[in-house]
């Protein structure tokens, strides 16, 4: 089962369109045609799959010529979700974990939080994404969160309800606030409880002054015209943070989604 590697990643997303520095930090922007969607869908499914569902014998029952018990051992041992939103969600936060990890060099062994949901039809709550940087580097750890939509603004009947990269850099700020590395790490240190090296690498990112780095992506079918425009009034409002801000156009999005998710 094929699945994305660096290689892979950067021949899916490509170059950015648009690399710009602001005072507010980073903005990166790309966009993903629908020819080059349908073209990695294959590769994008199965990365899908991966982080659901730690199964991965099914091509190899399948060599063997058990074609049918492959496939239904593989759909029983699926993570996947079948509701939208949550797709949605789960699809962008798999892409910020692949992005981190390829374009960020947040190279320790991944974690895979979403094979232990225990609603797979509900979004995990924590963080969206929590990487490290591997044995070999300085310790320092990204957290990023993660806002995913066919439109870049969702539209509400609650006034009061706030635009979602406000929703993220807040969040982000609180977690920028937060001292107690050990607790956010927990379920790191727990599922790495097999793999001394790995546990290890953890532990030392656990340190009070470890450097901390923000990620804040957005991913949509629509293009938007600026879709970090109030950055600026959202760090006055609640803090400055080492932001990166990455938006991802896919075209075809809604269209593909139910081949990125299947089961079988």
């Amino acid at each position: 089962m094929q699945i994305f590697d660096n290689d892979s990643f950067r021949a899916f997303l490509g170059k950015p369109w648009l690399a710009q520095q602001h005072d507010w930090g980073s903005e990166w922007r790309f966009s993903v045609s629908k020819q080059n969607l349908e073209n990695f869908s294959n590769v994008f499914c199965n990365s899908l799959y991966h982080h659901h569902s730690s199964f991965d014998l099914h091509d190899e029952l399948a060599e063997l010529g058990f074609i049918l018990s492959a496939q239904a051992i593989k759909i029983r041992n699926s993570g996947n979700p079948t509701n939208l939103r949550t797709q949605m969600g789960n699809l962008g936060e798999v892409l910020g974990a692949e992005f981190s990890r390829t374009y960020l060099d947040y190279q320790a062994k991944a974690i895979y939080p979403k094979r232990f949901n225990t609603n797979v039809e509900q979004s995990m709550k924590g963080t969206d994404i929590l990487s490290f940087k591997d044995s070999n580097s300085s310790a320092e750890i990204l957290f990023g969160e993660v806002k995913t939509g066919t439109k870049f603004v969702k539209t509400s009947s609650n006034p009061k309800k706030e635009n979602p990269i406000e929703d993220a850099y807040k969040t982000l700020y609180k977690h920028s606030k937060n001292e107690h590395l050990a607790v956010i790490l927990h379920f790191a240190r727990a599922y790495f409880q097999n793999d001394k090296a790995s546990l290890i690498n953890t532990e030392r990112h656990m340190k009070k002054d470890t450097p901390r780095k923000y990620l804040l992506l957005s991913v949509t079918e629509a293009k938007p015209r600026n879709p970090f425009s109030n950055i600026p009034e959202y760090q006055e409002r609640y803090g400055v943070l080492d932001l990166l801000a990455v938006h991802i156009e896919i075209k075809g999005l809604r269209e593909f989604l139910p081949t990125l998710f299947s089961r079988a």
